[in-house]
């Protein structure tokens, strides 16, 4: 979900997108519901701005169907009206003879029935590696075949792909991209792919997502990124330079003037935002909690070129998820990451809540008036 730069004798450490490989779909709810038209229901549509809360559930016990829809009427309670939905390719077409998108049709109608704005994350890339079909994982981004088959995939989207507001087709692409000559060829498939897109549903905007620190580090790669793109896509968990110590709980102002100048004319969509709460990652309860009365302030002055932000996350994670997560990213014991992968909810894994879910709720009455 995020990269961090870090020490030279440790990898560039993420968090996937949704956690797609650890956790159940958040909108499994044992059911396929219909997409829904009418006067409840909004069209996609970026007219007003935009908050998103990834609605994990309490997860302590073991949550039930109840606690995911409990987790994503929480989230809508306090203006939310956005929602993240990422699924790695390798995971819906593991190889030229296995394709399937219902998991993706489901969620996404489930959404909107909710009068919910989506972003579609297909992640082509997720942080510290390819996620391609295994037939194809190690073809050049610029081979034809490579092309075909996403072709394929977006084929196989379209009853939903005009329900979508945003779609990224490759998530904090920097983890794994870094200095690598591959961005060139990667910015390739990017924009063959918003004109794929396009030919399907025109109105849908696509971009790639890249964390907020490997886009200020390598400016030159981003700037032709977004070029091709017609978002500007974002991650950004703040941490200091070679740590995972937290900034400062004020610095959105700078960072978010930032991401608005990499994007030059183009819409910043900020698809995570998190701020740990833990001691080991020099946070606490309270910074945490001022963290996100600044960061949606700042937000809400920069709201018409920012539409889409989205926070992470509701509850927090099982210390046995953080340690899959820490394996998963190559920081199998790393405290300072696990504590941070374990801290980062609105409220704790038995569900009740941080001082940064009160200040939530503040910060977005502004969402909540007529």
């Amino acid at each position: 979900m995020m990269s961090i730069r870090v020490r030279k004798h440790v990898a560039r450490a993420p968090l996937p997108a949704l956690l797609l490989p650890l956790l159940p779909a958040l909108l499994m709810l044992g059911c396929t519901p219909t997409a829904q038209t009418g006067p409840g229901v909004d069209t996609p549509s970026t007219a007003r701005a935009v908050l998103a809360i990834v609605a994990t559930p309490r997860t302590i016990p073991a949550p039930q169907i109840a606690d995911y829809v409990a987790a994503l009427d929480s989230s809508m309670s306090v203006g939310a009206r956005g929602m993240l939905l990422a699924y790695a390719w390798s995971t819906l077409e593991p190889d030229s003879a296995s394709l399937n998108v219902q998991r993706v049709i489901d969620d996404t109608r489930y959404a909107r029935s909710r009068g919910l704005v989506v972003l579609l994350s297909i992640q082509t890339i997720n942080t510290v590696k390819r996620e391609l079909p295994a037939d194809i994982a190690s073809l050049p981004w610029t081979d034809a075949r490579l092309q075909r088959r996403f072709d394929r995939l977006l084929d196989a989207l379209a009853p939903i792909l005009g329900e979508v507001t945003y779609v990224s087709v490759g998530n904090e692409i920097g983890g794994y991209l870094g200095t690598r000559s591959e961005w060139p060829a990667y910015t390739s498939f990017v924009a063959r792919s918003v004109e794929a897109i396009h030919r399907r549903a025109p109105l849908v905007r696509v971009g790639a997502t890249i964390e907020y620190d490997a886009a200020a580090s390598q400016t030159a790669f981003t700037r032709a990124l977004i070029a091709v793109s017609d978002v500007a896509i974002f991650t950004h968990y703040p941490f200091s330079s070679g740590s995972f110590a937290v900034a400062p709980p004020t610095i959105t102002s700078v960072t978010f003037d930032n991401m608005l100048a990499l994007a030059g004319t183009k819409p910043v969509v900020l698809q995570e935002l998190g701020y740990p709460a833990s001691p080991l990652n020099a946070s606490s309860d309270a910074q945490q909690a001022a963290f996100f009365t600044d960061a949606l302030a700042q937000w809400r002055q920069r709201a018409d070129r920012m539409p889409f932000i989205s926070l992470f996350q509701l509850h927090d994670f099982t210390a046995q998820q953080c340690a899959e997560l820490g394996r998963y990213y190559n920081l199998p014991g790393q405290q300072t990451f696990i504590s941070f992968l374990c801290s980062l909810g609105l409220r704790r894994a038995d569900g009740s809540p941080r001082p940064s879910w009160e200040a939530v709720r503040t910060a977005t009455a502004w969402l909540r008036t007529p």
